[in-house]
């Protein structure tokens, strides 16, 4: 059993849908508050593993430096997540973690646009890479299609972000000084 499998089965929400059974009618689902949450992990992960199938002469330049800021991006969007505002001040410090945490995707960007112009990028129909799109052995290299999933992933976060702070504008509207 993989470690991500043993933190899901045993963290307290999956204990609590075990017990109570939770199933919301399809109508009446929406889209979770916490996704920029969610997101920003699956683009640390996407970044952990495609920063590895760099070119390892751009490590520091360009690998080591997309990995932290994915990495800043989730720790901000999980300070942001543990601050429960009952107050106007304590709604602009979330505020002002999920900025950071826009301002962590954005400089992904500019790293992307980098990493577009100085990283040679294999294509799928490589003879290094099988049907299947398997590498036929151990020569790490970053294909287009991986790089496409992972600007999408950190296009995904940034509006997951934005739509955290517009809901949060309105839900914090009310609150005292």
């Amino acid at each position: 059993m993989a470690l991500s499998d043993l933190l899901i089965s045993h963290s307290p929400i999956s204990f609590k849908k075990e017990m109570i059974g939770i199933s919301v009618p399809e109508p009446l689902r929406v889209e979770s508050k916490v996704k920029f949450l969610d997101g920003s992990f699956d683009l640390y992960i996407k970044s952990l593993d495609n920063a590895r199938r760099l070119p390892k002469s751009l490590t520091f330049y360009l690998s080591v430096p997309i990995v932290n800021a994915a990495e800043k991006c989730m720790a901000d969007c999980k300070k942001a997540n543990s601050v429960f505002p009952t107050n106007t001040h304590e709604a602009q410090i979330r505020r002002d973690f999920l900025m950071n945490a826009q301002g962590d995707v954005q400089e992904m960007f500019s790293l992307f646009t980098a990493l577009s112009s100085l990283v040679p990028i294999e294509k799928e129909d490589n003879p290094h890479f099988s049907k299947s799109g398997e590498r036929t052995h151990k020569r790490k290299a970053i294909t287009e299609r991986s790089i496409e999933l992972w600007i999408a992933s950190a296009q995904d976060e940034a509006k997951a972000i934005s739509s955290a702070m517009k809901y949060d504008k309105q839900r914090y509207k009310g609150l005292k000084d």
